[in-house]
C-alpha cells in the first residue's frame, strides 16, 4: 500500500475492479488531500456511473482528517450517490484508535442515512457485503 515513513500527510491510490471502486489510503488526511482525492477519483466515478456500482475505501493508520476535510468527504459522497453509487464500505486496518476512527467516517456518511454504509477489519468481509448490492 504505502510507507508509512515517506507519506506523513496520506494519501490514495484507485482501481476499479467490475463495479467496484477502491480506494486504499493511509492518513491523516489533510484538505489538500481531500482536494486531491476528489479530483484523481472523479473521472473513476464519470466512469461507473452508468451502471449501479459501489465503493470500498481501505484505510491503513490514522485514517482521520479534520472536520473541514470531513465536511468535503461528505460532499464527495454526495456526488458519488448522485452518479449511481449504491452502496459503501469503509476497512479500518492497524489503528489505535478504532472507536474515534470508525465515528469519525461515520459523521461522514451519516447524511446520506439511506446509502447502505458499514465498517469493517476485514477487506474480503467487506467485498462480500457489497457485492450483495450488485445482483
Amino acid at each position: 500500500m504505502y510507507d508509512k515513513r515517506t507519506t506523513a500527510h496520506g494519501g490514495f491510490k484507485f482501481r476499479v475492479e467490475g463495479s467496484v471502486l477502491i480506494s486504499d489510503g493511509v492518513g491523516p488526511g489533510s484538505e489538500d488531500v481531500v482536494r486531491k482525492y476528489i479530483s484523481q477519483v472523479s473521472p473513476l466515478i464519470e466512469q461507473l456511473k452508468q451502471a449501479p456500482w459501489v465503493s470500498l475505501t481501505v484505510l491503513d493508520g490514522v485514517p482521520l482528517s479534520s472536520p473541514e476535510a470531513a465536511v468535503m468527504l461528505s460532499q464527495g459522497v454526495r456526488v458519488c450517490v448522485q452518479n449511481n453509487m449504491v452502496a459503501c464500505a469503509t476497512v479500518i486496518l492497524n489503528t489505535e484508535y478504532m472507536a474515534l476512527t470508525q465515528n469519525y467516517w461515520q459523521s461522514v456518511h451519516r447524511p446520506f442515512h439511506k446509502l447502505p454504509f458499514k465498517i469493517f477489519t476485514d477487506v474480503e468481509e467487506a467485498k462480500k457485503w457489497l457485492s450483495s448490492y450488485l445482483t
